[in-house]
């Protein structure tokens, strides 16, 4: 295993109070003033989550400021007291991930005694930031209608994001590959509760088939919010140039909650596209159903929490190119082809069918006039789109032209009596090179199996636990093994392949409030991504007399039967295993971090902190160690 080792400079960016949030949590920060306009310090500040409970307070300052920093994203209940100022009470208080709401409140004059209540509902501004996104609540989430209930669909309608939109011919979860401000569709950094997720060696999110997975997409039912930056985001998300994609996922409240959902699609409802109806093609099967539910609530109350969650997905989709493909096939002879011993030299080693097929297969691909070796520097004739070689001399071997190696291909048969390569003739029109077109539809298959647990562990005032896990496992079986799932093949039925994607997940945070003015936060996390590649063809190189180049497997090599040159190139018919689609990849990602956001002066914010990344599979390994630091200077950005 090579190790390498890649060290990223010390980011340091002067910028706004944004700096009190992480990339998993929120901030809460403003001024209070007297009913003159003067400010007021010494305002003690008192927050709980209207979902656990969990309280904490703050302090104005001398310019009668107040920051709470590092809050789990939810609702909150905000309270501001004083010697001498009536107690004022905010019920619900939004705090959104990523940002920092800006809550400023007058104090009148009166007993601390008398509380006044702010019924309406709070609208609080984010003008600390200059960062450009969009929060996506979980109301939003499961309202708007997701084909694959994929919360990546709804990235595209994001300021400067541009998605392709995804079709039924897209196998699996449908998940959006985007690209951001000009950026590539891979430079984009996906977090979930705070981790970094991203699969090193894939593309963001992945698609259905690729040698490697993406990361594990948790169902609308598991996220409590999300929100896209795609720019002017500060240094503590580092690595890509594109957006910056944040995940949270719900936690247990004090009140037990759930829910169950069936969601299915079928082929009775859908309509055939035009050009399959005007090319006379049946609507082809497209069967989909996801089940599964939700359920959290409190261990015990006020301390300890739970949220736990699983879907199930099933799909049969015989429009993508994994379940359907098309074909031209040469002119080969009906009827019983015998057997030839593999490495054979003469007629006479065949068998009886084998001796009366070779004779007719030699004619059906023998050129239909003499070749004329005058001005004919390649020697070659056609037949149809066939290039045939003439003899060099007087023809003395009517099966010179004939490679012992074709014939044993030609001659291999599935259990029920089916060959490889199908029997066909010329075509009657003279399409296709002379090559008969065949279409074959055999639905792939996909499943998902998508469970999540998280719990939260309230230890005292100052400290709390989050754990979170996910696992997900995506079996794939493939009928026509084609690189690219949103193009048909020319590959023949019969060489299958299947492929198997797992995700695991699993974070420990501990948040503990050193004083008010100190908040540390540390977390460690794992990744693991296995995808496991089988090829399911029958037969073996060795039964046809081909040397395999890879040591240790004996599977029949990628073989494509159709013209060597030509407008009809890509024509043709395709067998065997894909080289691409073999073996075993396991990748894991381990993480640490540790950051500390605080106030000193006039609270002046300052955040930083440390990442490790240690990124490993069985072919390659990388680690990356982020330092990085974020500050607030009172009077605004500076620079060093």
């Amino acid at each position: 295993m090579v190790r390498n080792f890649l060290r990223i400079a010390l980011f340091i960016a002067l910028v706004p109070s944004l700096m009190a949030q992480t990339a998993g949590t929120g901030a809460l920060s403003g001024q209070i003033m007297d009913a003159s306009g003067a400010v007021l310090p010494g305002v003690m500040i008192t927050i709980a989550s209207l979902d656990t409970g969990q309280s904490r307070t703050a302090m104005t300052g001398e310019d009668g400021r107040y920051s709470l920093a590092l809050l789990p994203p939810g609702n909150y209940r905000v309270r501001f007291e004083l010697m001498g100022f009536n107690t004022l009470e905010v019920p619900s208080v939004k705090v959104n991930v990523t940002e920092t709401a800006v809550l400023d409140r007058t104090l009148q004059v009166g007993a601390q005694t008398e509380a006044v209540k702010v019924e309406a509902e709070v609208e609080t501004i984010q003008t600390t930031s200059s960062a450009l996104g969009t929060v996506a609540t979980a109301v939003t989430i499961t309202e708007l209608p997701l084909s694959t209930r994929n919360y990546t669909n709804l990235l595209a309608n994001s300021t400067g994001a541009n998605a392709s939109v995804q079709d039924a011919s897209l196998i699996g979860k449908g998940t959006t590959l985007i690209a951001v401000n000009g950026a590539g569709n891979g430079q984009n950094t996906f977090l979930q509760d705070g981790i970094v997720i991203n699969n090193w060696f894939s593309f963001n999110t992945g698609v259905e088939g690729v040698s490697v997975g993406g990361f594990a997409i948790p169902n609308p039912d598991a996220i409590s919010e999300f929100k896209i930056q795609t720019s002017s985001y500060d240094a503590g998300y580092g690595r890509n140039p594109g957006a910056n994609v944040n995940v949270v996922t719900k936690s247990g409240t004090n009140s037990f909650h759930g829910s169950a959902f069936e969601f299915f699609r079928n082929s009775a409802l859908n309509a055939n596209t035009w050009f399959r109806n005007y090319q006379g093609l049946p609507k082809p099967l497209l069967n989909s159903h996801q089940y599964g539910g939700a359920v959290g609530g409190p261990i015990k109350k006020d301390k300890l929490f739970f949220f736990t969650t699983y879907q199930e997905t099933g799909q049969k989709n015989g429009l993508t190119g994994y379940g359907a493909a098309s074909a031209t096939a040469p002119p080969i002879p009906m009827g019983n082809r015998g057997k030839c011993p593999t490495g054979w030299t003469s007629l006479s080693q065949c068998d009886g069918p084998g001796q009366q097929f070779v004779p007719a297969l030699a004619a059906a691909l023998s050129p239909q006039a003499p070749c004329n070796r005058t001005g004919n520097p390649n020697n070659t004739t056609s037949n149809g789109g066939i290039q045939i070689q003439c003899p060099t001399g007087a023809v003395t071997d009517p099966l010179f032209n004939l490679n012992p190696v074709a014939i044993s291909l030609l001659q291999l048969q599935f259990s029920d009596g089916r060959y490889l390569v199908p029997s066909s003739g010329a075509d009657p029109g003279g399409r296709n090179g002379g090559y008969m077109l065949q279409n074959y539809s055999i639905p792939a298959v996909f499943n998902d199996h998508n469970f999540m647990a998280n719990g939260d562990y309230l230890i005292n005032s100052n400290q709390s636990l989050a754990m979170r896990y996910q696992y997900e496992k995506d079996p794939l079986l493939a009928p026509f093994p084609v690189q690219n799932a949103l193009q048909q093949g020319n590959f023949l039925p019969g060489n299958p392949i299947r492929t198997i994607k797992s995700n695991q997940s699993a974070l420990l945070r501990l948040t503990s409030i050193v004083s008010t003015n100190l908040i540390n936060e540390v977390h460690a996390a794992y990744q693991r991504y296995p995808v496991t590649n089988d090829i399911l063809t029958p037969f073996k190189n060795s039964q046809v007399g081909i040397t395999n180049l890879r040591a240790g497997t004996d599977y029949l090599s990628g073989i494509t039967i159709g013209q060597a040159s030509g407008p009809a190139i890509a024509g043709g018919m395709s067998m065997g295993g894909q080289y691409q689609y073999g073996g075993t990849v396991a990748i894991n990602q381990h993480q640490f971090g540790d950051q500390i956001s605080c106030s000193y002066r006039k609270h002046t914010l300052i955040r930083f902190g440390l990442a490790l990344r240690a990124h490993g599979s069985n072919k390659r390994q990388i680690t990356t160690v982020v330092r990085w630091a974020t500050r607030r200077s009172r009077g605004g950005p500076t620079s060093l």
